[in-house]
């Protein structure tokens, strides 16, 4: 089980369809771990993770579209993972 807490900054323009797109969150989640015999266990873990991209998203709605970079937690470290999103907006 988890989740993700996330802020997010856009930076551009006034008034324009394109923006840099930043973001900080803590992402979360309880883990169950097996042991030995019946030493099983859940244990509560929180990482921290952001993004850093390009946002195209216009003022009046249609298409929309983000792609770059996000650093998330593995058990070997830190690791960036290609982003990319499309979507409408209305």
């Amino acid at each position: 089980y988890g989740g993700e807490l996330v802020a997010h900054l856009l930076a551009g323009p006034a008034n324009s369809a394109h923006s840099f797109e930043y973001a900080l969150g803590l992402s979360f989640g309880v883990l169950h771990e097996e042991g030995y015999g019946d030493s099983d266990w859940d244990s509560f873990a929180a990482y921290p993770s952001s993004t850093i991209g390009y946002r195209y998203h216009p003022l009046d709605g249609g298409f929309l579209f983000r792609i770059g970079a996000s650093i998330n937690y593995a058990t070997f470290g830190y690791i960036p993972l290609p982003m990319i999103s499309a979507g409408y907006a209305f």
